[in-house]
């Protein structure tokens, strides 16, 4: 039996290319997940703000004007 040792190296190479890129691929997908995150929570905590110095400047025994509202890309689904 004879083992052609160029074809083993080959495909070794090339597994562990594919495994590489298979893995920079779920890195990347990572980082946007990450990111789109990251932006969800600014845009939150900021509607979240505006709302709390809004309430801190209207009096509770007067009628208040309309709170302000949510920015246009922050996604709510997640609390509808």
């Amino acid at each position: 039996m004879s083992v052609d040792v160029g074809a083993l190296a080959s495909a070794a190479s090339a597994a562990l290319v594919g495994g590489m890129a298979l893995a920079q691929s779920v890195r990347s997908d990572r980082r946007a997940d990450q990111r789109a995150a990251r932006q969800q929570h600014r845009l939150i905590v900021g509607a979240y703000m505006a709302l709390w110095h809004w309430a801190q400047r209207v009096p509770l025994d007067t009628p208040a004007g309309p709170p302000p509202e949510p920015p246009d890309d922050l996604d709510l689904s997640p609390w509808l």
